[in-house]
């Protein structure tokens, strides 16, 4: 094939005879690859233009996310109770659960995890609605169920047990704290009004579960 062939009638043509035996997504790979080809060859003067943006592509089907069957839901959760008492330090099941749980049914990601405060979840008459620091910078909010918040209450009063200093001032401080097991407000005098979430509720941070 001579760079005189690449004109956009030869490109359609070409691109028609393989629809036919492609995928959508491979025909989309196979155009990109073209496109940055031809882009290249006319910066470099070698064609007298890139013939692909009139060379038609076909768009792709919007997918849902694919969500975990329940079996594996199931055994993920029964895995965490397994072990009645922990081997490692480490181990702790109300954190763990409270994790699992929050991102399958809150939908978060784990960079929205990371991002959680307590402060970030608010109680409504049906349960809690969470404020998720999205991905792109983009802010949403996300109802959750009264199962929900219980199991996070949980994991805070564990943490508290675990912890104890995170008892303390823990309405204010996680106003304006990321959660961390040793966290606490340095000066309980700057926490004024009042607080986002009851003294048992919130949305616990990847990093400070992780802990």
């Amino acid at each position: 094939m001579s760079l005189g062939d690449i004109t956009t009638d030869t490109m359609r043509t070409a691109f028609a005879q393989y629809a036919e035996s492609h995928e959508a997504a491979t025909i989309q790979r196979c155009w990109s690859t073209w496109n940055v080809l031809c882009t290249f060859l006319y910066t470099s003067e070698l064609i007298p233009a890139n013939p692909m943006p009139l060379v038609g592509r076909p768009k792709l089907a919007k997918t849902l996310p694919k969500a975990l069957p329940t079996d594996s839901v199931t055994a993920l959760l029964a895995t965490l109770h397994s072990d009645s008492v922990p081997r490692r330090r480490s181990d702790w099941i109300e954190r763990d659960r409270a994790l699992i749980l929050t991102g399958l049914l809150a939908g978060l990601r784990a960079d929205e995890l990371l991002r959680a405060n307590v402060g970030d979840l608010r109680r409504t008459d049906d349960g809690a609605v969470v404020h998720v620091r999205g991905k792109g910078g983009r802010d949403r909010r996300v109802p959750i169920e009264p199962a929900l918040v219980e199991v996070i209450e949980d994991y805070l009063d564990s943490r508290s047990t675990r912890f104890p200093a995170t008892a303390k001032q823990r309405s204010c401080s996680a106003r304006r704290h990321r959660l961390h097991p040793t966290l606490h407000d340095p000066d309980p005098r700057s926490c004024q009004g009042p607080p986002r979430i009851g003294r048992h509720t919130g949305l616990a941070g990847h990093a400070a579960l992780a802990v």
